[in-house]
């Protein structure tokens, strides 16, 4: 298979996130400084392996259906 890294900025996940925080047991109850420290965190202590992904894109510059494309794209090459 093919691993794919949706790279976001925290400032962009804690956007995303903060808006929708209901559903999500991990973050509902968080205020605005301890999703973004939670974000921050998590990118610090995962980077490591998100990098290792096949494809890397960055979620800021693409639509849905472009992602899709560069997916599967890539997913013909393998």
């Amino acid at each position: 298979g093919i691993t794919v890294y949706v790279e976001a900025t925290p400032g962009l996940l804690f956007h995303r996130l903060s808006a929708n925080k209901g559903g999500r047991p991990l973050i509902e109850g968080m205020n605005d400084v301890e999703l973004m420290e939670q974000i921050s965190g998590n990118l610090v202590l995962r980077s490591p392996y998100y990098l290792k992904a096949k494809l890397k894109v960055n979620a800021a510059s693409l639509q849905v259906k472009e992602l899709a494309e560069k997916i599967k794209s890539a997913a013909k090459k393998n």
